[in-house]
């Protein structure tokens, strides 16, 4: 019983973000075609692929990641045992995950000429019905690691120190932003060599594009599922360990107690010598100072 009402509570919680989240993309879709067919009356765009990918993983990720004290809190009010918080999560998260992988399908398979994702990293084989099936699974696989990565940085967050976390955090972001520019300047390149073992692994290979005759489209899902459960286990081994009974989301126990002056300072430091020296673009720049921006703001507005 306590199990099912877990699952009600996310299920009404996500599917309300999810929502407002694709009916704004449907809007943007819309408009992108009709773009198209005011510019280009004639052809309009040929393939469609997988546009949604990227936005779908982010938006995954930051719901789990904002959402998930919430229902720790709320769990452990209710008395839910640790094995039905799992349980819930994972049901909650896996749903999602195919209802939107269905999307994309669809989306896919509708408009224009249909492209797989994996056709996209450079798998050279025929369009089948194995490549649709492994590409659905590759993308499923995507979008459940991305929310188990958001309870995965929970359950961290409180299982460890805070203070640890805080240090991680700011690691973190200090690789991404200040290794944005230079890895997307390495890796944009058709020539590159992390672009030579995309196609590699999307053909089915770890050292060269295979022909379209030898090409195998599981290699990439089949990576993608050990990534998948090597993160399911994490998850759960940290979840059995956590106190339920946490004091409020991320971004208050982090900045807050004695720790949250040196936290603050460390932000500021760190956003101030990014925006002065980092060798990345201002637009890179200007984002990484919004999210510290954010970071710093939201424990003031989470008190009012």
């Amino acid at each position: 019983m306590k199990l099912r009402a877990m699952l009600r509570l996310e299920f009404k919680e996500t599917l309300a973000i999810f929502g407002v989240f694709l009916a704004a993309l449907a809007g943007l879709t819309a408009a992108f075609w009709a773009l198209f067919y005011v510019i280009l009356p004639s052809d309009g765009p040929d393939t469609v692929g997988t546009p949604l990918i990227v936005p779908s993983v982010v938006i995954f990720l930051a719901v789990a990641v904002a959402k998930t004290p919430r229902w720790l809190r709320l769990a452990a009010s209710m008395g839910v045992a640790r094995r039905s918080v799992t349980a819930s999560l994972l049901v909650t998260w896996a749903t999602l995950a195919a209802l939107m992988t269905a999307i994309m399908w669809g989306y896919a398979r509708l408009l224009g000429t249909p492209e797989t994702f994996l056709h996209e990293l450079g798998y050279p084989g025929a369009e089948t019905a194995t490549l649709w099936l492994a590409n659905s699974l590759f993308i499923f696989a995507l979008l459940l690691g991305a929310a188990l990565v958001g309870v995965f940085i929970n359950a961290l967050h409180y299982y460890v120190n805070p203070y640890a976390f805080g240090v991680a955090v700011l690691a973190l972001l200090a690789v991404f932003f200040l290794g944005f520019d230079p890895v997307v300047k390495t890796i944009a390149p058709s020539d590159s060599a992390a672009a030579q073992l995309t196609r590699a692994l999307a053909s089915g290979s770890f050292d060269h594009q295979l022909d379209p005759a030898a090409a195998t489209p599981w290699l990439l899902p089949g990576l993608a599922g050990i990534v998948l459960v090597l993160l399911l286990l994490a998850d759960v081994v940290l979840l059995a360990g956590t106190d339920l009974n946490v004091t409020g989301p991320v971004w208050t126990r982090l900045l807050g107690g004695r720790h949250r002056q040196p936290l603050r300072i460390a932000l500021i430091v760190l956003a101030v010598g990014v925006l002065l020296f980092a060798p990345m673009l201002f637009m890179t720049r200007v984002l990484f100072l919004i999210v510290v921006a954010v970071f710093l703001a939201l424990p003031a507005m989470s008190q009012r």
